[in-house]
């Protein structure tokens, strides 16, 4: 419940005086940490907590979290150590979280590593990738994943990937002189060409056609 308001020294209170301590009680002292951003405390934590008994999916969860808005890499890659060392490294979910821990730090291609690596994605890995090419300025990257996301079967597009296509439009568009985006013959994918058309009508042509093809 502190943990939830904000309220660190409370729940550090609490838990230093309950008389046995469990996996659960351990995640909730280290997600009130990471939920406050305070990285330091909830490192030092987890690995308290190694030392007694063994951590859960949960617990790395928490620790992956406690990076994001930090913007302090070092940290990034002293978490990225700690959940390999724990086993859990190769967890969907996990890798997803390193993917948006990296990228939140503009480390780009270290998130494309993990996601070139990870035996399933889905479309919030694809969509984590998309948004970090495009804030990092990648445009064509952008685009040729945006290509491989439209090609796989399994990928179906949401709101959020959508919304991504969307900022890559109009923020390539003000930084080239003129692209237009135009379907390929060989389906779905689309290709950057030196055309004179509005940089707004960008977003427009890619959401019109994208909806046409999931009616």
């Amino acid at each position: 419940m502190y943990s939830k308001l904000g309220c660190t020294i409370a729940a550090q209170y609490v838990f230093d005086n309950m008389s046995e301590r469990n996996v659960v009680s351990w995640n909730a002292i280290i997600s009130a940490y990471s939920n406050n951003g305070l990285v330091e405390e909830a490192i030092q934590l987890f690995n308290l907590m190694r030392r007694r008994l063994s951590v859960d999916i949960f617990t790395i969860l928490s620790l992956v979290n406690a990076a994001f808005g930090v913007g302090d890499l070092h940290k990034v890659t002293q978490i990225h150590g700690l959940v390999v060392k724990s086993g859990y490294g190769n967890s969907q979910r996990v890798e997803t979280g390193l993917i948006e821990m990296y990228i939140d730090v503009n480390c780009v291609d270290d998130a494309y590593c993990i996601f070139c690596y990870m035996p399933v994605k889905d479309v919030v890995a694809w969509t984590l990738m998309l948004t970090g090419f495009v804030k990092s300025g990648k445009w064509s990257m952008a685009v040729e994943h945006f290509n491989q996301m439209t090609a796989t079967e399994e990928v179906e597009l949401d709101s959020v990937a959508l919304i991504a296509v969307q900022e890559l439009c109009s923020k390539a568009g003000g930084c080239m002189d003129c692209f237009d985006v135009t379907s390929k013959p060989n389906g779905g994918a689309f290709q950057m060409d030196h055309e004179h058309q509005s940089a707004s009508s960008y977003p427009l042509m890619i959401l019109t056609r994208l909806l046409k093809e999931s009616t």
